[in-house]
């Protein structure tokens, strides 16, 4: 953390110790390294825009379903399907209704 400085002051029987925040390496840091994130992919003919288009699409629908099991956006209830097929046709539209 460069943006903590800390000095060690007084005598060899009596140390103090003083901490402090410095602003401006604490902005430059924000503004160039916190809150950043790093993806990895192997996808290496796609495009940056494309790799971050992706990444923010998972996103979304990660959080449509974290919306829905708390009964958010779209909150779903026990579903009664006995089959695989109706069980995926009723989560594919409780997420496309969510999305409109």
């Amino acid at each position: 953390m460069d943006f903590v400085v800390a000095e060690i002051d007084g005598t060899e029987t009596a140390p103090t110790f003083r901490w402090y925040v410095d602003a401006d390496r604490r902005q430059t840091l924000e503004q160039t390294r916190l809150g950043r994130r790093v993806l990895c992919t192997d996808r290496h003919s796609w495009s940056s825009e494309r790799i971050v288009a992706a990444f923010r699409g998972q996103w979304n629908v990660e959080e449509l379903f974290r919306r829905a099991k708390k009964g958010g956006v779209a909150p779903w209830g026990p579903s009664f399907q006995h089959a695989d097929g109706s069980l995926r046709l009723h989560t594919f539209a409780t997420v496309i209704g969510s999305c409109w």
